[in-house]
């Protein structure tokens, strides 16, 4: 049985995960290799990457 979470090559879950994660940046470089570039945004506690809210932070005060 193959397991979801692509052990040794990329297949299932793995391979989503990587299309999905590529869908939301921006094509990059990075020391010669390709890579993915986020945008990365706190704005008043909120911190997101993408579309994605990923924490919210609580008030200080």
């Amino acid at each position: 049985m193959q397991s979801l979470f692509g052990e040794g090559k990329k297949t299932g879950l793995a391979s989503l995960l990587g299309i999905g994660a590529q869908m939301l940046g921006a094509p990059a470089e990075l020391n010669g290799a390709p890579a993915t570039s986020y945008r990365v945004r706190i704005d008043r506690g909120k911190v997101e990457i993408g579309p994605i809210r990923v924490y919210k932070l609580p008030p200080v005060f």
